[in-house]
């Protein structure tokens, strides 16, 4: 996860992943209790972006996908070149 995260967000790890979470968990509550007054900034859209592709790395590396071909595989996907 530190190449995905630490490529998009400055800061330390453990911080950025707790603010990342802290948001995700905002919109999903103001989506579950139907909040009219729901703000979505453009970090939402990375938060979700982020999470999605760190989804497709964890899978791929279940199924026993090397790293380089992990990163070959979300740098076509999501058209960006990551290392890991």
């Amino acid at each position: 996860m530190t190449p995905f995260v630490l490529m998009k967000y400055e800061g330390d790890y453990d911080e950025v992943i707790k603010a990342i979470a802290e948001r995700i968990a905002t919109l999903r509550n103001g989506f579950a209790h139907s909040k009219l007054d729901l703000e979505i900034e453009a970090i939402n859209i990375a938060d979700i972006k982020i999470i999605e592709e760190l989804t497709y790395a964890i899978r791929l590396k279940d199924m026993g996908m090397s790293e380089k071909d992990i990163s070959k595989a979300i740098s076509n996907l999501f058209a960006e070149n990551i290392t890991l």
